[in-house]
Parts: C-alpha cells; sequence; structure tokens
C-alpha cells in the first residue's frame, strides 16, 4: 500500500506517530533505564516524563526541567495543538511543552485545552502555563473551566481561582487558600523557568 500523503508530504504510519507521541510521554532521555550485565535493569526506573509534572506536583527539579526543555524544543506546533487535545496524560506534557512555541501558534490550543480539562491531574499545569504565556487571555478561560470545576468537583477550583487572583481577575463561586496560592506560585515559576529555555541548548 502506498504512503499517504498531505501536500505532498509523506504522512507518518500510525505506529509512528503511536512511537512519536509515546516518546513526547514518557521522555527518551529522561525515561531511559540504567542496564548492567545481561542488560537487567539497575533499580527502578524512573517515572515517566508526564508523571513528574501532573497536577500540583509538577516538578521543579532541575534535571527533569531539563529533560521536558530537550523534548519541548523538538516539537513542532502541530504536535503540541495534538497533544492538548488529547487524553490527560497527553494534555499534561501539552501544557508544558507549549512554552516552547509562540503564543499565536498554540496559544488558542492552550486555552482550550485549559477550558475543556477534567480535574487535578490537567488543570495545574495547563493553567500556570496559560498564565505565563498569555496571560491577557487566560482569564476568561480559567473561568469557563473554575465553573466546570465547581460543578462536578474535580479538586482544581481554589488553585485556578488563586491564578485569576495572581492575573488580577475577579474568581467565580470560590476564594483559594494560602496553600492554592503557594501551589500556584510554584507551578508558575516552573513555567517561567521553562519559557526561559526555549532557545537555550540542551
Amino acid at each position: 500500500r502506498p504512503p499517504r500523503t498531505f501536500a505532498g508530504r509523506s504522512l507518518p504510519s500510525a505506529p509512528m506517530r503511536a512511537r512519536r507521541e509515546h516518546r513526547l510521554l514518557v521522555g527518551s532521555t529522561f525515561g531511559a533505564v540504567a542496564r548492567g550485565r545481561l542488560g537487567r535493569p539497575i533499580g527502578n526506573p524512573p517515572a515517566a516524563l508526564y508523571q513528574s509534572m501532573m497536577g500540583r506536583t509538577g516538578s521543579d527539579d532541575e534535571q527533569i526541567l531539563d529533560a521536558v526543555a530537550r523534548i519541548g524544543r523538538s516539537t513542532s506546533a502541530e504536535d503540541v495543538v495534538q497533544l492538548l487535545g488529547s487524553h490527560w496524560r497527553a494534555r499534561v506534557v501539552g501544557g508544558w511543552y507549549s512554552l516552547f512555541h509562540d503564543e499565536v501558534a498554540v496559544g488558542p490550543a492552550l486555552l482550550q485545552s485549559l477550558e475543556t480539562s477534567q480535574g487535578a491531574l490537567t488543570a495545574p499545569g495547563l493553567v500556570a502555563a496559560a498564565i505565563t504565556m498569555v496571560p491577557d487571555a487566560a482569564p476568561a478561560s480559567a473561568r469557563r473551566y473554575l465553573r466546570e470545576d465547581l460543578t462536578h468537583g474535580w479538586g482544581s477550583a481554589g488553585l485556578v481561582a488563586a491564578g485569576l487572583e495572581r492575573l488580577g481577575a475577579a474568581s467565580v463561586g470560590t476564594e483559594p487558600t494560602d496553600e492554592d496560592r503557594d501551589d500556584l506560585l510554584r507551578l508558575v515559576g516552573v513555567a517561567s523557568a521553562l519559557r526561559a529555555k526555549r532557545t537555550l541548548v540542551g
């Protein structure tokens, strides 16, 4: 069967797309397992990259951020837009990888992903990325998410309310706690650090 094409270019096969998504989610560099004789793993394999960056626990460890940066700089805007519209694991990394691209190219997809996020694993990183990349547009999307979170009890309402407070925007239906503010501040710090790495050689 001849390969599928688009605009004169061959499109990747389904297995190739699956392997690429796996690399973006797990992190081929960060996720490497040390091996000893006979190829047996030494110790426990490290967590997948998305596990280190999900929810309120998005890591500020420099080694992990360097791994995110190496992969983030290798993505295209199209990669990021696809991740942001996919399942929750893809949205976790897509939010962070968006910081390595122009806000015009990926900002709308980032905001849409925040609005349609469904909870505590994805919303924290997405709102931190949105505050960092598209602060003027972020409040409207944050409020849309917040209303749904309060209705369904997804668990990130306070943190998103802290994001609105940081942007000087009115919240909807809830106020953040000091813990929410602290977590949001740390995640925005992670987002800012990654944004600063977008033009560096990893």
